[in-house]
């Protein structure tokens, strides 16, 4: 109840618990908002889980699991104005995310809250704004504006039903396809890319990432595709672990972070992250599968000492050029 908790009178009094199973196309446990209520058309507001490590960021939570979380409740506010019945796929194209909050390596004492205002461009296009804010001070901690494709659900099954333009399995030659036992909290778990490379000319790191279907649960369940948000997430964990290389006594927080998604990634198919340095510490990073790209990121660093962090002073950010 703490979402509901958090809103005005006013808000409290118009506010509705909303379920969304038969308006979207994602479930548990992918879908992990808690509390999740309809404030007014195309407004809604939920709590907020933690439910993953965020590695060397100074964060209390990871910018891709921000992204998941909040494009997720972007897409709920998007369904109360959908005015065509039934269930529907939104399809996040675009996006920029922000981490709003100092740097800290404290653990998140109270609740975070999510709220999201959505609006239609056209029948097929929705877009949504989205903020993270500490249920107990009020600050708000990340924004996220968001675009959508709508597509009915047929449509997306007659999309996902499609073959591929070639051959999807993966190669035991190039890397092994596994499936593993399920796990209770998948999302939790850490993204797990292999063939990790650090090219020391250019700064270029890169990784693969075999799609499986224990990848994707809850997402366009019967078609296990691999989740925008967790390419996103995997990008983000790959320009983690290059500051780790480059940078070791360094701890990061996400600056403007734009996300561009092009195509699907399904289950079979082997997934390669780039992740290429450009200018001021900001990083271009591209998955791709045989076939074509699944989607972009540019993602600007603020590399921050973690010593500063326990000191009474305010913590020391760069930018490191």
């Amino acid at each position: 109840m703490i979402a509901y908790e958090s809103l005005s009178d006013h808000e409290a009094a118009a506010a509705v618990p909303l379920d969304v199973e038969d308006l979207v196309c994602v479930s548990r446990p992918y879908f992990a908002l808690e509390d999740l209520r309809r404030i007014a058309p195309g407004r809604v507001i939920a709590t907020v889980p933690i439910e993953s490590g965020s590695g060397r960021q100074a964060a209390v939570m990871g910018v891709g699991e921000v992204g998941r979380h909040l494009a997720i409740l972007g897409l709920c506010a998007a369904s109360t104005i959908n005015r065509r019945p039934g269930r529907f796929a939104y399809l996040a194209r675009g996006a920029r995310v922000e981490w709003l909050a100092g740097p800290t390596l404290a653990p998140q004492e109270g609740p975070l809250i999510g709220h999201a205002k959505a609006a239609f461009t056209t029948p097929r296009k929705a877009t949504a704004d989205a903020r993270l804010t500490d249920a107990f001070s009020g600050e708000i901690v990340a924004h996220m504006s968001v675009c959508y494709d709508v597509l009915p659900h047929r449509l997306l099954t007659r999309l996902l039903d499609a073959p591929p333009s070639e051959d999807t399995s993966t190669s035991s030659e190039v890397i092994s396809f596994r499936e593993t036992a399920p796990s209770a909290r998948p999302y939790s778990e850490p993204i797990p890319l292999e063939r990790f490379h650090l090219e020391p000319a250019t700064g270029t790191v890169s990784a693969e990432l075999p799609v499986t279907a224990a990848l994707c649960p809850g997402h366009f369940d019967g078609h296990p595709v691999l989740p925008v948000a967790v390419a996103a997430t995997a990008m983000t964990t790959l320009v983690d672990q290059a500051v780790a290389e480059l940078y070791p006594h360094a701890r990061w927080l996400a600056g403007p972070l734009t996300l561009q998604a092009d195509g699907f990634a399904r289950a079979g198919e082997t997934v390669t992250f780039t992740a290429t340095p450009t200018r001021a510490m900001t990083y271009r990073c591209v998955a791709r599968t045989k076939t074509q790209t699944v989607a972009s990121v540019d993602i600007q660093l603020i590399l921050v000492d973690p010593v500063t962090l326990d000191q009474s002073a305010p913590p020391v950010v760069t930018s490191v050029r």
